[in-house]
């Protein structure tokens, strides 16, 4: 079978390989014929070793996000039968409640091996059927920007009707955040430094959008929009870049959820000002099982399809990295092996 390996920790290293399929050996495991796979920025920082030891070793399969049929099973398996269509959770062993200590070591794409290979073998656990009407690429969008913002959103920030979340971009993570939010009843703001990226927020149900660049201090134009009150739920990716700003932003006893270290990996934090506006701070690295199964019953339930930028064939794996670094896609980066 085909499969990417990164023999470095550095992506010039990448090549496409063929490699053993491999074998069932355990009751409990099952074979996937991978179909597609999605990019996370996670992917870019992996690939240049950007993880460290949580990263795992040389060589790896990259990827975590991907979706495919069950071509064959343990003995043992019974939720699943051959021709299922799946897709497994970014932590193989977070199944469900508080995360445990040991979740980083079995996260898809590094520390374990991930989707960019034709057939991958994963226990019964690690897998969820697909229940809705969303496409086999479709599907493949969510396992880590889809629940990242499901948890940010819904565990964690509890968002209900009416109340007003601010999102920082318009990748994976934004605009599935963004339709999720909408569902359920809130008011979205979304920034952007680029004005075509906003408008198309704004076609998708955005309720304001604000360019940073145009508006550095771009928690003035928040006050303004809330009137004065600030917003209840931050979905923050900046780091360094928009830390500041988010906290003047947020309402008295908001919530900042952390989520990505785009602008830098470290902040100061106005301890006074948090303090005072009684701030609830919570860093979140996707989330479990259970929160993948919530996920998709609410987009069945909402009729939600994950934004789609663009497609690449399995081959072009260095093509598509290289495209997202570059910063100008709407949504995600699927790559398509069908």
């Amino acid at each position: 079978m085909k499969a990417w390996q990164l023999q470095d920790w550095d992506r010039s290293s990448l090549k496409l390989i063929e490699a053993s399929k491999p074998k069932i050996i355990n009751d409990y495991e099952v074979l996937v014929n991978i179909k597609a796979a999605s990019l996370n920025f996670r992917d870019l920082i992996m690939a240049s070793g950007g993880y460290g030891k949580v990263g795992g070793k040389i060589p790896l399969i990259p990827i975590s996000d991907g979706s495919g049929r069950v071509v064959e099973l343990g003995k043992k398996v019974k939720s699943l039968k051959v021709g299922d269509i799946v897709v497994p959770s970014f932590f193989q062993n977070w199944i469900d409640g508080p995360a445990k200590n040991n979740i980083l070591e079995s996260a898809l794409g590094g520390p374990l091996d991930g989707v960019m290979q034709e057939y991958m073998l994963f226990n019964e656990e690690g897998l969820v059927k697909n229940n809705t009407n969303l496409n086999i690429k479709e599907l493949a969008a969510l396992p880590c920007a889809g629940v990242t913002a499901w948890r940010a959103l819904v565990e964690i920030g509890k968002i209900k009707k009416n109340d007003i979340v601010l999102i920082q971009g318009t990748g994976g993570v934004g605009l599935i955040g963004l339709q999720l939010a909408k569902a359920l009843g809130a008011e979205v703001i979304i920034i952007s430094s680029n004005d075509k990226k906003l408008d198309f927020a704004l076609s998708l149900g955005a309720d304001s959008a604000i360019n940073y660049k145009k508006y550095p201090k771009w928690s003035e134009k928040i006050k303004e929009i809330t009137n004065g009150q600030g917003v209840d739920l931050i979905i923050e990716l900046g780091g360094k870049s928009t830390f500041s700003q988010s906290i003047k932003a947020i309402k008295f006893s908001g919530t900042i959820v952390v989520i990505g270290v785009l602008g830098g990996g470290t902040v100061e934090l106005p301890i006074g000002l948090a303090i005072t506006k009684l701030l609830n701070i919570k860093a979140i690295a996707c989330g479990s099982k259970d929160d993948l199964i919530n996920l998709l019953n609410f987009i069945k339930k909402k009729d939600i399809k994950p934004i789609i930028d663009k497609e690449f064939y399995f081959e072009e794996l260095v093509d598509s990295m290289n495209y997202m670094e570059k910063g100008m896609h709407l949504g995600k980066i699927i790559l398509n092996n069908i």
